[in-house]
């Protein structure tokens, strides 16, 4: 049987957008207008026609970890646009494809009311900023949360601490900006060559570190986009001390600082 192809692609500024990096500006404002945030994993997906018969659409299932913004049940629904139904394939340049088993954040809003994609709108929510709505973290265990989050500033920098994998949110330059504000000082870091995601170990030497790890961060250039920088608080420390820091490089990390 012959399979249709059926693309939509959206021309005007949104597609120059959809393939820039997102800031940290844009993650606040897509946080702010969001009608709910989860962590959570996606169990599984199927994809249907919408009530008119028009365009395909994939509503994926949701488990829900953790709640940072809105109520919610414990499982919830996404519908997003595209998907292949009686092997027709509609794809859609500012969706995206979620992964069974996939963790994240995932920055929701109601379905558009009226909009006849389905008859039971309850419990279904739609991404905010098409692909940029979900967050995927590159770490799949499930983070112990023991914190409430209330507001919009630290959604977005719990956010961040988590390393999503698909959105880096700070630039080289902002490296600099956090080291200079701050009274640590970074003498050395040995090996000055390794590899990153098998297990080798980075020393980092200086002094006003902090003799325990606190608050403290390491920064690397993200592998995807060297343009950027990721951290995250799941890195494996081994050593945490005034003047000595080491861990392990973790696999996104990236020539560069």
């Amino acid at each position: 049987m012959n399979k249709y192809l059926l693309s939509l692609i959206f021309i005007l500024t949104s597609l120059i957008a959809n393939s820039e990096t997102l800031t940290s500006d844009q993650l606040l404002k897509n946080i702010r207008f969001a009608k709910l945030i989860v962590e959570g994993e996606v169990l599984s997906h199927n994809c249907f026609w919408d009530i008119q018969r028009k365009n395909i659409y994939t509503l994926y299932q949701i488990k829900v970890f953790q709640v940072l913004k809105g109520k919610t049940a414990e499982d919830l629904e996404v519908i997003i646009k595209g998907g292949i139904v009686d092997n027709i394939w509609q794809q859609v340049s500012t969706s995206i494809e979620l992964k069974q088993g996939a963790l994240g954040f995932f920055i929701l809003r109601n379905i558009t009311s009226g909009s006849e994609i389905v008859s039971n709108e309850e419990n279904i929510f739609q991404l905010m900023g098409g692909d940029k709505g979900f967050l995927e973290i590159s770490n799949q265990a499930v983070p112990d949360y023991d914190n409430t989050i209330t507001s919009d500033i630290l959604i977005r920098d719990f956010i961040l601490n988590q390393n999503p994998k698909q959105a880096s949110f700070a630039k080289n330059d902002k490296l600099k900006l956090k080291s200079g504000t701050l009274t640590h000082t970074i003498t050395s870091i040995s090996p000055k060559i390794l590899t990153a995601g098998t297990g080798a170990l980075l020393d980092i030497y200086g002094n006003g570190f902090g003799f325990s790890q606190g608050n403290g961060q390491v920064w690397f250039v993200f592998a995807d986009n060297s343009s950027n920088i990721f951290s995250n608080t799941g890195f494996e420390i081994k050593i945490w001390s005034d003047t000595h820091i080491q861990l392990v490089v973790p696999d996104n990390a990236a020539t560069g600082n």
